[in-house]
């Protein structure tokens, strides 16, 4: 039996996802990744069985693919030489749907499977490809993975997904920020905080990763004016690529200097590890989407985490035993939450060890792949791994 892994992104949480992905498949079954030159984390990649082509970096890039077909074609031809019975998109790109067409019209014994991250897509996010793009994959594949089961009824009366072509595997914790790196959390602090780790900061609230509509950012900006009145040692940390809007940046200028510190730009994997490990609670206020990749950053490093209860996050946080949960684009809730987790220190120490313990036994990769390999094999009833 052998596997094809395509995944044709360039970087961030989806790179990660996938790769941590493949890196555990690679224990259960030959394996080909096939991935883009242009990924950020080619030199990671490159340790597993490969082959590289190149995508597109922009636009017009994109355009001129889809009219000159063949880029989308060596990546076809390199699963065919491969000569794989499985397919599998760990994270969906533009040429996923051309792909998964030529798989089965070429190959119909082919078992195609891909894992939908946002089964609603987010606000920001809505085009009309995308939607052709999700619409097809989903329909076209012969089975899906979720990260959350929430999804799953609509999925059966928007396409008709039924239960035995879904596997739900919640996202797996992103400790590919941490392996490796020898850091104090005091260090870690005192490096974001610069002087006013000197000043007696000591609670430092974060809202990580790209900066988009859905994502709740003015939420925060408005609780945490509420919160931090009367704390001079709270401190709230804003990372991340995304243009801020009219009302986020004057909500900003209203803060006091010394209470927030915004890093408006693209994080390189070291920095997001240091952020991470400098925050003491990890914030997700999304107003609306599915599930979020910064907590399981947040998971990885044992940090306790707030989330909104849209979507899939109240399911990624255990409904509360993982993290505290607030009522979507409410501010008061979210300012209650977080006087809640700043106050009660035994709250947080229960938060962290119930994080440690799951994440540690349900949420490692080997047992999300060996999971995804099981159920893969399954769709081959000539090579079912006996799984007595």
């Amino acid at each position: 039996m052998k596997l094809a892994t395509v995944y044709l992104g360039r970087k961030g949480g989806g790179n990660i996802y996938s790769f941590s992905m493949a890196c555990e498949l690679a224990n259960f079954i030959d394996q080909v990744c096939i991935i883009s030159s242009f990924n950020q984390n080619l030199r990671d990649w490159k340790k597993l069985n490969c082959y590289c082509v190149d995508t597109y970096e922009n636009v017009v890039g994109f355009f001129f693919s889809l009219v000159n077909k063949k880029k989308i074609w060596k990546v076809i031809d390199a699963i065919f030489a491969f000569d794989a019975d499985l397919v599998y998109f760990p994270m969906l790109h533009t040429w996923s749907p051309f792909i998964l067409s030529a798989i089965k019209r070429l190959k119909p014994s082919a078992q195609v499977f891909a894992t939908i991250h946002d089964p609603v897509l987010h606000l920001g996010e809505r085009n009309p490809y995308l939607y052709f793009q999700q619409r097809f994959v989903i329909r076209k594949s012969d089975a899906l993975i979720l990260l959350s089961s929430c999804y799953k009824e609509m999925l059966f009366k928007k396409h008709g997904i039924t239960d035995d072509r879904i596997l739900v595997l919640p996202h797996g914790i992103f400790n590919y920020y941490f392996d490796g790196l020898s850091f104090e959390e005091d260090y870690s602090k005192k490096i974001l905080l610069k002087d006013n780790a000197k000043q007696g900061v000591q609670f430092v609230v974060a809202f990580l990763g790209r900066i988009k509509r859905y994502k709740g950012l003015e939420v925060l900006l408005r609780a945490f004016q509420k919160f931090e009145v009367g704390k001079s040692d709270v401190r709230l940390v804003i990372a991340g690529e995304g243009k801020l809007s009219r009302k986020e940046a004057k909500l900003i200028s209203e803060l006091p200097e010394n209470k927030v510190y915004v890093l408006n730009r693209w994080l390189s994997d070291v920095e997001i590890s240091y952020l991470v490990k400098a925050s003491d609670v990890i914030v997700a206020p999304y107003i609306c989407g599915t599930q979020s990749g910064v907590v399981s950053m947040a998971f990885a490093a044992g940090k306790p985490v707030i989330v909104s209860d849209c979507g899939g996050l109240p399911e990624q946080v255990g409904f509360g035993k993982f993290g505290l949960i607030t009522k979507a684009g409410d501010v008061f809730s979210l300012s209650e939450a977080l006087e809640y987790i700043y106050v009660d220190s035994e709250l947080r120490k229960t938060l962290i060890n119930n994080i440690k313990q799951y994440a540690l036994e349900e949420l490692s990769w080997r047992n999300q792949a060996k999971k995804l390999y099981e159920f893969m094999s399954s769709f081959l009833p000539s090579k079912r791994v006996d799984n007595s």
